[in-house]
Order: structure tokens, then sequence, then C-alpha cells
């Protein structure tokens, strides 16, 4: 009698554990087929805000492969600052070469970029390519030498050699995005036609090393005149994708047109 209550018991267990499996299976089916946009876009909200980007939203469209990010950026000032650019450029590297892989984006316009002050007024609002790539052979080569390891004494070296004592330089590197040289230019006076002969100069002999295999992905620039506290120019730029985001002073009218 006793070795039929086991029997028993060991059947409704086994049936037990039969529906479990196949309530299991079931469940996970359903899951798997839910939208993930809000789990996705989770996600993404918490890589920008790894690099202390102030992300007011996030929208992601998993069906055109869209995203829109709206930023705050640290800024009160209603026009766009060399902190605004430096925002701009950070979020933008995470979205080419720490997010390329999760294919959150393709090479048609579909990033929305937003960008606010902290009292929340738009100071950009554009959509970009932002993973168009230049038709130029260095580019490539640029893009397949991103993680590898830099000398960075002999780049130090290369850049004494090329420029004045009017310019002041760092090197620095990562593993998402490269080299990044970042260079001062110190003007005695600001004369607008100088410093825009001056940058052009600059970012054309950053090319020429690039050509030379230099491999200098990331050019940051800051351009002061008459004291080291008045910034006219700042550029960070992108010279893998060719992407040039600046900002100038308003007293300078023309804009930087040279290069």
């Amino acid at each position: 009698m006793e070795k039929k209550k086991t029997g028993l018991r060991f059947r409704v267990l086994v049936v037990f554990s039969i529906i479990a499996i196949l309530c299991a299976i079931s469940l996970g089916y359903v899951f798997k087929n839910l939208p993930t946009a809000f789990a996705e876009e989770d996600y993404l909200t918490n890589q920008f805000v790894k690099d202390g980007i102030n992300i007011e939203s996030c929208v992601y469209s998993k069906a055109d492969n869209s995203l829109k990010v709206s930023i705050v950026s640290d800024t009160d000032s209603d026009q766009i600052d060399p902190e605004t650019i430096r925002v701009m450029r950070v979020a933008r590297n995470k979205i080419r070469y720490e997010l390329e892989d999760l294919a959150i984006v393709n090479s048609s316009k579909n990033y929305n970029e937003v960008i606010m002050n902290s009292n929340r007024k738009v100071l950009i609002d554009s959509d970009t390519d932002i993973l168009e790539f230049p038709p130029f052979p260095e580019c490539k080569s640029l893009r397949n030498s991103i993680g590898e390891k830099v000398d960075v004494e002999k780049l130090k070296s290369q850049l004494n050699d090329y420029f004045s004592s009017d310019y002041r330089f760092d090197v620095s590197n990562s593993d998402s995005s490269g080299t990044t040289v970042s260079i001062s230019l110190f003007c005695s006076e600001k004369n607008d036609d100088e410093i825009n002969e001056k940058i052009a100069q600059l970012v054309m002999k950053i090319d020429s090393m690039n050509r030379e295999s230099a491999g200098i992905h990331q050019l940051e620039i800051s351009v002061y005149a008459e004291s080291e506290s008045n910034l006219v120019l700042y550029m960070y730029s992108d010279l893998v994708y060719r992407d040039f985001l600046w900002w100038q002073t308003p007293d300078i009218k023309t804009q930087w047109t040279k290069y």
C-alpha cells in the first residue's frame, strides 16, 4: 500500500514538473516576443549616464532603427557654447564607437540629437548621418587603428617638431574612440583672419600626419586671444568620420570656412 502511495506521489510530481516546464517555455516565448524598446532605451540611457551625459529622454524605434536623444548641458547660456560642443562629441563618440555593435542606428539620417541648456531651452535639434563613412582611405585606416597601443611620447615628439611655441598640446588615448590630441593656441591679439588661417593650417598639418600613419582620431582645439582667459574658438573634431564641431565667440564675424 505504501509503495502505491509513493508511486502516485512520484507520478503527480512528474506531471507538475512537466506542467511547470511547459509554462516556463510558454512564458519565455511570450517575453521573447514582447517589444523590447523600453529595455533598450533604459540600457542606452544608462550607457550615456556612465560618461556623465545628462539624458532628458531617449526614444528608440526598432521598427525604423531610429534613435532620438535629448541631452541637458550644464551650460545656462541661451546659445551654443564650448560645453555644448564637448557634450555633443562625447555623445556621438558613445554611439559611434561603443554602441555601434548593437546596430542602434545605421548610416541613414535616423539619429536625432536635441541639446538643451540647464534651463531646458533647446540649443540644437538636428538629424545627423552619424555613421556615414567618408570616402577617404585614411579614414578607414584610422577606424581600424582604434584600440591599438599608442606611443604617446613619440607622438608628442612629432607634435613638437611640427608646432611652434604658440601651441600647447596634450595626448590621451581611449580604447573605444582612439587617440585624442588637445591643442591650445595662443594669439597675442584677436585677428579673425589670422585665427581662421591658423586653424586651417593646423588641421591640414594633423591630416598630413595622419596620412603618414600618426593615428590621431580626435582633435580638440582651443584658441585664446590676448589672454589665457579669453577663449575665442573651441573645436572638437572626429577625424575618422570627418565630423567637425566648433564654437566661436560672437565677436568673430566670419565663419571658419578656409578648410
